[in-house]
């Protein structure tokens, strides 16, 4: 079983409105790293990005700057390409990976989004993913913190590597 654990940088927090301008992961299998990916795209609606999602996916550049930063990445439909590349070269005929991440609720919402919006070559998000079982570092980390066992003021990604004394390259 293989799993693909993504995460999305986007421009806002609306799937509908927003776009995804990151799409970064990597693809597991039996605890081994087969591949890792990091796509940056162009949002599709330039309008729509939001001041505090900038603040908060580059705090130390002023809003004209990441705007500047996004005009230099790849246009969606070729990350799109890219990423189906990466998953059509490690899937097995009838194999679905396993979804998995950080509140993978809102990646995967933004991932369908950007699929549907981009996709010009056919298929579908599903044929790549079994729908009905996700892994969230979110779901784990909760009762643990709600049991006293973690002692963290939130569950954010940056927060538990932080509580668990996790080195990250």
């Amino acid at each position: 079983m293989k799993i693909i654990f993504i995460d999305t940088e986007t421009t806002g927090l609306s799937a509908d409105n927003n776009d995804v301008v990151q799409i970064a992961g990597y693809v597991t299998e039996n605890r081994n790293v087969l591949d890792s990916f990091n796509l940056k795209c162009q949002p599709l609606n330039w309008g729509s990005i939001h001041p505090k999602a900038v603040e908060v996916t580059h705090p130390h550049q002023t809003y004209d700057q990441v705007i500047a930063e996004f005009k230099t990445y790849d246009h969606p439909t070729v990350s799109l390409e890219t990423l189906k590349g990466i998953f059509d070269k490690h899937k097995e005929v009838d194999e679905k990976f396993i979804f998995a991440g950080q509140n993978t609720p809102f990646d995967w919402r933004f991932l369908v989004a950007f699929w549907s919006k981009n996709n010009r070559t056919g298929g579908s998000l599903s044929d790549y993913f079994n729908t009905s079982i996700t892994y969230d570092l979110m779901d784990l980390t909760k009762p643990l913190k709600n049991m006293g066992i973690l002692n963290v003021p939130n569950v954010k990604l940056g927060t538990i590597i932080e509580a668990l004394d996790i080195k990250v390259n």
